[in-house]
């Protein structure tokens, strides 16, 4: 070894005691461990505390979602079709094993999604082609809810007691004219249809994405030998990914055939529209059910007043407590594994960051980043704590996933230093580098011992 690779920067030195049994020194390496090796004493690093490295995350997540925000338009209906191309990638297999040819079925996997998605986008245009028409016909009826609660509030004298101005009220709802809300379905209606811009990049995502991945053996094969556990995790991202599509469209479409079934049956106009919202909303977590069951709502009120609202209300908890509360769990386990909190937050966060593209996204967006932060590496697996429900976390500890020695963030050093060790971690380490790591963690151990 020449003389200046000898003297490298050292992470830590021996205590006196263990310096006449080793008198070599502490480095970093790509492991996050200690390497021996020869040179001279010098003091330790500065130790950045774990306060300080939350700062220093959430900073660089913030950077990174201002960076996601700003190419949504183009990153979100690509990340749509690649996780779309991911659900169906089982009938791509299955007919290359029935000895169908590749490029057959790769065009075949892309004609799946391009009609699923044209013929939802279609479907629904036409179903709520008719709303402005619907919405002027129940003028009158508008015009007498308005003042009824006009009056009631006028009469209960509820607002002056707790300190409003009455009038303030009636200047609201004064400005709920029905022309203005016939306007804004018109704009819904037009915007809905002219999504052409979006359905083209979806579509031109998934040919480009069939194409690139109608054979991934060897480059799976390649990502497995480098690095086993993100090649494991993004393996379980492509699994539940899969599984929380088809489950959720499977179930989702039982739902709206009963909220469907239920809308005729009380004479709800528009039942095929509101069933087609209940369908799509379904894919939104936590607030998905409220906003398919408003419009519906909204419509038994004008049709036939405040029963028939409540009983659309009544009809679609039922449908849903019983589908999706009781049948679904006994068909499915928990396909995503992320608990309510941290689904409901990256609703919000992904709904901000990208629009109403990413409240769809949400828990797909989740997962593939937990999969690459969080999965990937069995020192970042304890954030499951935060982040999974408590099942998933007791499965994962009866499989072992998370039998490994963790190390506080007051180690790492300082920023530097974790600089230097992310890019070592580009390579393995050799045969006598993995042997020192070895050798530093016994005289660690062993100072602490003795301290």
């Amino acid at each position: 070894m020449k003389p200046n690779e000898e003297n490298v920067r050292a992470e830590s030195a021996p205590t006196p005691e263990i310096a006449d049994e080793a008198p070599e020194l502490h480095e970093e390496n790509s492991d996050d461990d200690i390497i021996v090796v020869q040179g001279r004493n010098k003091p330790m690093a500065p130790i950045m505390p774990t306060g300080m490295w939350v700062l220093i995350i959430g900073a660089f997540a913030s950077l990174s979602l201002w960076g996601l925000g700003t190419f949504a338009s183009i990153l979100a209906p690509a990340f749509l079709a690649f996780t779309l191309v991911l659900t169906i990638r089982p009938i791509h297999r299955w007919m290359v094993r029935k000895g169908v040819p590749k490029w057959i079925s790769a065009v075949s996997s892309i004609l799946v999604l391009v009609i699923f998605l044209s013929g939802l986008i279609g479907l629904t245009v036409i179903a709520f082609l008719p709303l402005p028409e619907v919405i002027a016909s129940y003028q009158d009826s508008f015009t007498q809810i308005v003042n009824n609660i006009s009056r009631f509030f006028e009469e209960s004298q509820f607002l002056v007691e707790q300190g409003y101005d009455a009038s303030s009220v009636d200047n609201l709802l004064n400005q709920l004219d029905l022309n203005t809300i016939m306007s804004a379905a018109r704009a819904l209606i037009d915007q809905i249809s002219s999504m052409g811009a979006l359905l083209a990049i979806i579509a031109m995502s998934i040919f480009f994405i069939v194409i690139d991945t109608m054979s991934m053996e060897s480059r799976s094969s390649l990502v497995e030998k480098a690095n086993p556990e993100l090649h494991e995790a993004l393996s379980g991202f492509e699994g539940r990914v899969r599984q929380y599509w088809l489950v959720s469209s499977i179930f989702g479409a039982i739902v709206a055939v009963f909220d469907w079934i239920a809308l005729q049956a009380m004479g709800i106009p528009l039942a095929l529209a509101w069933a087609l919202v209940s369908f799509i909303t379904n894919y939104i977590p936590n607030i998905g059910f409220i906003l398919g069951l408003v419009p519906p709502a909204l419509f038994g009120l004008l049709e036939g007043g405040w029963q028939l609202m409540a009983w659309v209300i009544v009809a679609y908890s039922l449908i849903n407590f019983i589908i999706q509360s009781l049948l679904q769990p006994k068909f499915t386990a928990d396909a995503v594994g992320l608990s309510a909190t941290v689904t409901f937050l990256s609703l919000m966060v992904w709904g901000i960051v990208i629009g109403p593209l990413g409240a769809l996204l949400a828990v797909p967006l989740t997962l593939f980043f937990k999969a690459v932060l969080v999965d990937s590496s069995k020192s970042t697996r304890w954030l499951d704590a935060f982040m999974t429900s408590e099942h998933e976390v007791k499965r994962k500890q009866g499989a072992g996933r998370y039998d490994v020695t963790y190390e506080s963030p007051d180690a790492w050093g300082g920023l530097q230093t974790v600089v230097t060790r992310a890019a070592r971690g580009l390579r393995r380490p050799t045969a006598r580098e993995s042997k020192l790591v070895t050798m530093g963690k016994k005289l660690r151990r062993r100072g602490k011992h003795r301290e």
